[in-house]
């Protein structure tokens, strides 16, 4: 390995790491951590920018060059789009997904697992602290209130690890993973974050049918389903566990409850939408992403901004079955899936808020970096050798 490929690797997963510990509670806002990770950021992009990338195909910017564009366009007349919201986190998933790219001519297999070691072992820190200062002798399941208020970046966070555990780490360190799996899945049902618990749930059905190869252990797990499933159906402890205190959080079965409100959003879109079908309000708070970046920057900009969010889902499935990248298409699937999920009840989600979401775009444009350099690389030996 070059001096300068372990110089850029090196300042990634300090990026990550201090990206992640500024989600301990205690570290919120602090201006050190702060600096750190925003200068880590932009020193690797300044390193990668300067190393030879030109001759790559850099389309994937194009959604959010014209949501920029349009916001541009709208400060002109008077409308505002670069207060909302959305803003900040759509450019930075941007900014992430370039540094990616840039970083996809020096990725390969065993850099990727370096950078999964780094996010899982400062989000195992994260956790830790989160259960020691939080959960820890408190009656969670029994509070009506939600005990930790930022659960949902907090459990998406924390899925991200279980997702780099069990796609890299379980076949060939089973115990280890296992262990690491079940810490992660526990801390998410203390948040009672229901979006979370609804992406793990689907994770786990992708994870049984689509990176589990070997037959028999796949009926294996769906039998371990199947019986989780009837346990908390015909188990009353486990019945008022999981459906009482965890997902109705005891409270009530109405829908504006169960919902915590967000029915009330939806009602919201449906009467308020058609008066600003074409360029939005400038920026309204709705809890959901789809709902709220049509309502926010109506059709114009609405549009490439939810086909930018789908864009990794759908690169990642449409290349799955080239064997060479399959590592990269089943993290990148399983991470966006969970934050697709999450994006239906959360605001920014997949772009953020904060850190929540930086490492989808960053193994995202690693994948189609490191594809298109390879495609290059292929393309330049075959010129060489018909020469």
């Amino acid at each position: 390995m070059d001096s300068k490929k372990k110089l850029t690797e090196s300042i990634l997963i300090i990026a990550i790491i201090l990206s992640n510990i500024s989600q301990i509670p205690s570290l919120f806002g602090n201006p050190i951590i702060k600096s750190g990770y925003a200068l880590a950021w932009m020193l690797l992009f300044a390193i990668l920018l300067f190393r030879k990338w030109f001759g790559f195909n850099m389309d994937f910017l194009i959604p959010p060059a014209i949501f920029d564009m349009l916001c541009l366009l709208g400060w002109a007349f008077g409308k505002d789009y670069m207060a909302s919201s959305l803003f900040v986190p759509i450019n930075m998933s941007a900014f992430i997904l370039t540094i990616g790219f840039l970083f996809g001519a020096l990725v390969d297999e065993q850099i990727i697992k370096k950078i999964a070691i780094a996010y899982i072992a400062s989000s195992i820190i994260v956790g830790g602290v989160l259960y020691v200062t939080v959960f820890r002798g408190i009656d969670w399941s029994g509070s009506s209130t939600y005990v930790y208020a930022s659960k949902n970046s907090a459990a998406q966070f924390l899925l991200v690890g279980l997702i780099l555990v069990a796609t890299l780490f379980y076949v060939r360190h089973r115990i280890a993973s296992g262990f690491l799996i079940i810490a992660y899945a526990v801390l998410i049902f203390m948040m009672k974050s229901r979006a979370t618990i609804a992406a793990l749930a689907i994770y786990l059905i992708y994870f049984i049918f689509f990176i589990v190869e070997s037959k028999r252990e796949r009926n294996f797990y769906l039998f371990l389903v199947v019986i989780f499933g009837l346990v908390v159906v015909f188990n009353p402890d486990a019945n008022h566990l999981i459906i009482q205190e965890i997902i109705f959080n005891n409270r009530g079965t109405d829908m504006t409850t169960l919902s915590s409100g967000r029915d009330l959003h939806w009602k919201t879109f449906r009467q308020e939408f058609g008066k600003y079908l074409f360029w939005g309000t400038g920026g309204t708070y709705l809890e959901s992403m789809p709902l709220a970046v049509l309502m926010s920057y109506g059709v114009i900009g609405g549009v490439p901004i939810l086909l930018f969010a789908l864009k990794p889902l759908i690169y990642a499935i449409k290349n799955m079955w080239d064997k060479r990248y399959r590592i990269y298409s089943l993290l990148v699937v399983s991470i966006s899936l969970t934050m697709l999920v999450n994006s239906i009840f959360e605001e920014q989600a997949p772009f953020g808020p904060g850190v929540k979401c930086y490492f989808l775009w960053l193994l995202f444009g690693m994948y189609i970096g490191k594809k298109q350099y390879d495609l290059l690389n292929n393309y330049n030996e075959e010129i060489n050798y018909n020469e």
